[in-house]
């Protein structure tokens, strides 16, 4: 699945997104979440990464192409091929879908899960369509039709499609919101009690979590509450509850203003760059911190999967058409998804025929899993974004054999 942009195009593509939403929703979605970043500054690294595409577009919309060399340029480019699949579907569409996917975008701009998996619909839509299929967007909120696209598939008929995105830390023990949950309690208690240092100090932490983090507010505070008093004992850790360890780090050697990839780097070379999350913050006077929270409570990703393409494939296709189930996993490249899809007894090969070959399924034709988008630079002034597709098709059931795979590259 690929998509490309010229640069070029970005202010013909933004004039036309304005037509059809003249009350630009991404501005006042952003100036809401700057009144939540007020009142919880923490939150603001994942407050960007949920709602780039409104970042991405409000900033096209105050500076125009000057925007792409800001910070943060990557949110406009993000906007921007959002922008473009909305409107090639927009101006295809019969003036009856063209009303429901206007209205799949303010609820996605809304909400960071539905923008997730609106996504997914997005690029699969636009990818069928290049494909010579015809849609129509289903009214999820009416009738018993609760998938996301029918299909009209040239040489196989009508086809029920339904998208589904799985978070990078769906399953995990350790969920990224979690994460910034602790950090909010947990930063303003550590600062006071972290030793003084000369010049240019960075402090380096590395928690791991050997149990799930409290779910309530209460039980959050009370852990950070333990962390801080740990780091300030010069602890290594709390028995049964977690493992710390204090890097006192000197950036004396960096010379000029120090950026976030410096620090980024220096705190790879300190606390490695494996699995978990990281904030880093200046703390003034040319002094920072970082802090990295992973956890060894064992994942139930698998689990995750199965309920969720279970209930994609009972719950939300009719059984009375085939069904192609479209699954983008957003924690694998194309490279780790091509590894995972291989390995036929627990990877994706395995899950597939698992819902493929469930007589409850029998409707089921084909399930595509899909790669996070990749950017790629094609020429000075042109990009595209490139998802991996693996496919695996029926060859019992109602329908066999449809050669579903053939719009996504599969050839027999």
């Amino acid at each position: 699945m690929i998509t490309e942009l010229a640069d070029y195009d970005f202010k013909n593509l933004y004039a036309k997104l304005l037509q059809n939403f003249p009350d630009q929703p991404w501005v006042k979605i952003v100036g809401d979440l700057q009144h939540e970043i007020n009142e919880t500054p923490t939150f603001k690294q994942l407050l960007w990464k949920q709602n780039i595409i409104a970042y991405g577009l409000k900033a096209f919309g105050e500076f125009g192409m000057a925007s792409l060399e800001r910070e943060g340029g990557e949110a406009v480019m993000a906007g921007m091929i959002f922008a473009s699949q909305v409107m090639h579907l927009l101006e295809i569409s019969s003036p009856n879908n063209a009303h429901k996917v206007c209205g799949r975008v303010r609820g996605a701009l809304k909400k960071t899960d539905a923008m997730r998996g609106f996504l997914c619909e997005l690029m699969t839509a636009t990818h069928l369509t290049r494909e010579g299929c015809t849609l129509d967007w289903v009214d999820e909120d009416q009738g018993d039709e609760t998938f996301d696209l029918l299909a009209s598939v040239p040489g196989v008929g009508i086809v029920e499609v339904e998208c589904k995105s799985i978070a990078l830390d769906r399953g995990e023990s350790l969920k990224e919101k979690t994460f910034y949950s602790l950090i909010h309690h947990l930063i303003p208690l550590i600062e006071p009690v972290l030793p003084k240092l000369t010049p240019r100090p960075y402090y380096c932490i590395s928690i791991t979590l050997h149990a799930a983090v409290p779910e309530s507010r209460l039980g959050r505070m009370q852990l950070a509450e333990r962390l801080a008093t740990t780091v300030a004992d010069k602890g290594v850790g709390i028995a049964g509850l977690c493992s710390i360890t204090l890097n006192l780090c000197n950036l004396s050697e960096l010379s000029g203003d120090i950026n976030t990839g410096q620090l980024e780097e220096f705190a790879n070379k300190i606390m490695g760059s494996g699995d978990g999350y990281r904030v880093i913050k200046s703390l003034g006077d040319d002094s920072y911190l970082a802090i990295d929270v992973q956890s060894s409570v064992p994942g139930k990703f698998e689990a995750a999967l199965a309920e969720v393409t279970k209930k994609a494939v009972r719950k939300q296709m009719t059984g009375q058409r085939p069904g192609c189930l479209i699954v983008r996993l957003e924690g694998h490249s194309g490279q780790s998804l091509g590894m995972v899809s291989s390995e036929a007894a627990n990877g994706l090969a395995g899950r597939a025929e698992k819902l493929l070959s469930a007589p409850s399924h029998s409707h089921l034709s084909a399930v595509v899993f899909l790669s996070a988008a990749a950017w790629e630079k094609v020429s000075a002034h042109s990009q595209s974004q490139q998802s991996t597709a693996y496919i695996f098709e029926s060859s019992t059931g109602r329908y066999p054999n449809l050669g579903l795979g053939k719009l996504f590259g599969l050839r027999s």
